[in-house]
């Protein structure tokens, strides 16, 4: 087996993976963001069903998920092994990112809590 040819199928695969998982969070966040807007405005439900549909985040996952199942049912040749490799590092690497954003902006909103209480006790 090349190992130019594994290599290159591993990051294939890992950047395949995080594109798909990309374009599902953000449709995700989109439903989010519309469902907000809909508690605040009736009107703005009319865009949720086209969020459903429309968007390219569930037909990437649909299209992925086909690949998927094509590549296991039949025979494959081993560089798939490292194209799944690949694809298997992207959730714990998307778990790290949101772990690490997470803290940060819990430590961004405590410094902030911090410097507010700071500044009342001053003015006092």
């Amino acid at each position: 087996m090349d190992p130019v040819l594994s290599l290159g199928a591993a990051f294939l695969g890992f950047l395949l993976t995080f594109f798909v998982w990309n374009r599902a969070v953000h449709w995700g966040y989109s439903i989010w963001n519309a469902r907000k807007a809909t508690d605040s405005n009736p009107k703005a439900s009319l865009a949720l069903p086209a969020l459903l549909f429309a968007n390219s985040g569930p037909w990437f996952v649909v299209g992925y998920a086909g690949i998927c199942y094509y590549i296991f049912a039949t025979p494959h040749r081993p560089e798939w092994v490292w194209f799944w490799a690949g694809a298997a590092v992207v959730p714990p690497l998307i778990l790290l990112l949101v772990v690490s954003v997470m803290r940060r902006r819990k430590n961004a909103e405590a410094a902030a809590t911090a410097s507010a209480v700071k500044g009342s006790q001053d003015a006092a």
